[in-house]
């Protein structure tokens, strides 16, 4: 069983998530480049924070609505594959016992979990963006104090109307460089830092993953088949390659076994 090929299941939650993320830097954009060559720019942005942050809020909730039943059909499929390739790998073997006719396992509190998990996740993207919002502004600042005025006219910010005026391109150089990895501050167990598409990627299919193992595992021994081959494969990670062409017991099993 390869778990690679559920690479792709989760691919319409991501592309949701990812096109969020795109909103989110566009609404920071836009508030910020508003009425920036003003004199008032600076006492201006609450305003314009408490306005995004409004926004942004909004768009959370949007992505809480469809969030469950992008899961349910994902770990639906991959649950299904799992059930399929323990099939095929059963079928080949003489002693196996017949597919049950029964439904398969059930992959409710797999569903439960990930819900959860997403749900928490998604609550936090507004927070997120608005801390990225806070730094961009505060190196707005720093930079223009570096960058002497009058301004020649600069290209356009992301799509933005280009006003005239020094101020905008330290809000340039702030923006290309803080968002140059996307909204980050999405921690792991391992306290790694991700960005939002590379969290949700990461997280997403780690869940489709574990469920299609799962169904995959649970399937074999309903068919009889408790004793697995650990394939090799190049480059493996050193947690895996200790296990690398071992025989392991899916159910904790312990003694010898003769196979012809």
């Amino acid at each position: 069983m390869d778990p690679t090929q559920g690479a792709q299941i989760p691919a319409e939650l991501i592309a949701m998530y990812s096109e969020a993320e795109l909103q989110l830097l566009q609404m920071m954009v836009a508030a910020i480049v508003s009425g920036i060559d003003s004199p008032d720019w600076l006492a201006n942005q609450t305003r314009e924070m408490l306005r995004s942050r409004a926004q942004r809020q909004a768009l959370a909730g949007q992505l809480q609505a469809p969030m469950p039943a992008m899961i349910n059909a994902a770990l639906d499929e991959a649950s299904a594959a799992g059930v399929a390739g323990a099939d095929a790998d059963a079928d080949d073997i003489p002693d196996a016992l017949p597919a049950p006719s029964r439904p398969g396992r059930s992959n409710t509190a797999a569903k439960t979990e990930a819900w959860r998990t997403l749900s928490q996740f998604t609550q936090r993207l507004p927070g997120a963006a608005e801390e990225l919002y806070g730094q961009v502004t505060t190196s707005i600042q720093v930079r223009n104090r570096e960058i002497p005025r009058p301004g020649a006219r600069t290209g356009a910010l992301h799509g933005a109307v280009t006003p005239e005026g020094t101020r905008l391109d330290a809000a340039q150089q702030a923006l290309d460089i803080l968002t140059k990895r996307g909204i980050t501050g999405f921690r792991d167990a391992a306290g790694r830092n991700w960005s939002l598409t590379s969290y949700i990627e990461m997280k997403s299919r780690t869940i489709v993953n574990q469920e299609l193992i799962d169904s995959h595992t649970d399937r074999l021994l309903e068919r009889g088949q408790s004793l697995i081959v650990v394939s090799s494969h190049r480059n493996p990670s050193p947690q895996c390659q200790k296990y690398e062409g071992q025989v392991l017991s899916l159910d904790g099993s312990k003694g010898w076994v003769i196979r012809p």
